[in-house]
């Protein structure tokens, strides 16, 4: 996919003047225009596979995956970062790229991003699908150790292999590990080093872990899909039921995990195509 370097005006957040670039990645040229928001600690590269797998399925389709401010190639988050301030960057971005309405698919933090900016713009984002993430408070605190594990590891290295064996030997996964790898890269010196600010995604995490997005999908419950992998802690049995009561489908794809749109990318692809599924 092309990635490209888009400046966004935004509106002021919470009284701020912000002007900022958010990169993204695009693929297709179809009329049906399909926003994909990353998880936490990731980018748009991240979706990139499915991105490639449903497109070259459906020539219909458009589809854009930002980086998210404070992650990949995107400024950082603003001294405060929330939900809000990542919702309106997107909707701001949307602006400038000429995109009025769009269809978003969000995995995990692009997901619970994608909520909050249907529920302020709701004329501009037509559908939402959640993949493997619910309005509620994430319930697991896996990302609680990946978090502390990532703020602890090494700032820089001679090599990538150094900090990549650092988060291995602290229990992170292969996948998990190959994920967060990706935000390393080699230095003006000559050294391997983070291009994100871990402290402040660090804050972030923290500060927004707890919140409760009941309300925005109380709000616009028609047009609002979940998959979730049954293997994958972050979609709470409560959660479910919740949603399937306001009349919201939810799919389940048993041997996937979090990640369900790697764990099982064509399966994710039929469910995105099929409004029934």
């Amino acid at each position: 996919m092309a990635r490209r370097a888009v400046q966004v005006f935004r509106k002021p957040v919470y009284g701020v003047d912000m002007v900022e670039t958010l990169a993204h990645q695009a693929r297709g040229d179809g009329p049906r225009t399909v926003v994909a928001l990353h998880g936490f600690l990731g980018s748009g590269r991240n979706l990139g596979a499915l991105i490639r797998a449903w497109t070259e399925r459906n020539p219909e389709l458009r589809v854009l995956a930002p980086d998210l401010p404070g992650h990949g190639r995107s400024p950082p988050l603003p001294p405060e970062p929330s939900l809000e301030a990542l919702a309106e960057a997107v909707l701001a971005w949307m602006d400038e790229i000429n995109v009025p309405e769009a269809e978003i698919v969000g995995h995990s933090l692009g997901g619970r991003v994608g909520l909050v900016a249907r529920a302020r713009a709701p004329e501009r984002v037509r559908r939402l699908e959640l993949l493997d993430i619910t309005p509620g408070p994430i319930p697991t605190s896996e990302t609680d150790h990946v978090v502390a594990v990532l703020t602890a590891a090494p700032d820089r290295a001679p090599e990538r292999e150094v900090i990549v064996e650092y988060l291995r030997a602290n229990g992170l996964s292969a996948g998990l590990v190959q994920w967060l790898a990706m935000n390393l890269e080699r230095s003006a010196t000559g050294d391997i080093a983070w291009r994100i600010d871990r402290d402040r995604l660090a804050a972030y995490h923290h500060g927004t872990r707890h919140q409760s997005l009941w309300w925005a999908a109380e709000a616009q419950p028609d047009g609002l899909r979940l998959l979730r992998g049954g293997r994958s802690a972050f979609v709470a049995d409560d959660d479910i039921w919740r949603l399937q009561a306001l009349g919201v489908p939810v799919h389940t794809i048993p041997e996937a995990g979090h990640f369900v749109h790697v764990d099982a990318t064509d399966r994710v692809v039929h469910w995105l195509e099929d409004p029934a599924a």
